[in-house]
């Protein structure tokens, strides 16, 4: 919780930017913020029939949305869309736990957009577009078991078309955790 122009609130949302707990027109107005922008039809409309359907889906003939089928490893609507891999059994059940418990056993903190996040790295101030990175003290530790199982999975997967896994390998040996 926070007090911004004299009221209490439970997030750190600004402009037009909102989260659940601040889509109140009336808490908006007495914090100064806009009125939240309006989703796009076509956009609100797919969100609700994914929530409907409990499965990812598009309007017909949407341009908008592809839908990633992690079985073949691509958006078979969008074959430009190439390197990027899914690997739901990457880590286990009893490593997600660890890995949750060892995140949320840091601190959170609000942010502009409402969220709570962690931070990890220098600190940015964009709107005068300076870094400060007297506080940085690298990565998580948690991070370079994530970096290390996913360089095996990717290193060791043999599905799906030939050029993509290549592009995979490509993105992968160019990226470095920062």
């Amino acid at each position: 919780m926070h007090v911004e122009s004299g009221v209490v609130k439970a997030c750190a949302c600004t402009g037009v930017r909102w989260c659940a707990r601040c889509r109140d027109p009336e808490l908006r107005r007495a914090l100064g913020m806009g009125d939240p922008l309006a989703v796009p039809a076509w956009l609100g409309d797919a969100l609700a029939s994914e929530r409907d359907a409990r499965v990812p889906t598009a309007p017909v003939g949407s341009p908008h949305f592809h839908v990633f089928d992690a079985s073949r490893q691509s958006a078979l609507t969008c074959p430009a869309f190439t390197g990027v891999r899914v690997y739901p059994e990457a880590i286990t059940q009893i490593e997600a736990e660890r890995l949750l418990s060892s995140i949320d056993s840091a601190p959170f903190s609000p942010s502009q957009s409402g969220k709570h996040k962690q931070h990890h790295g220098p600190r940015f101030n964009f709107t005068r577009r300076r870094m400060n990175a007297d506080r940085f003290e690298g990565i998580p530790d948690y991070a370079h078991f994530l970096e290390a199982r996913l360089r095996a999975c990717v290193r060791d997967d043999e599905a799906g078309d030939a050029a993509d896994r290549a592009a995979c390998r490509a993105a992968l040996e160019e990226y470095e955790t920062t």
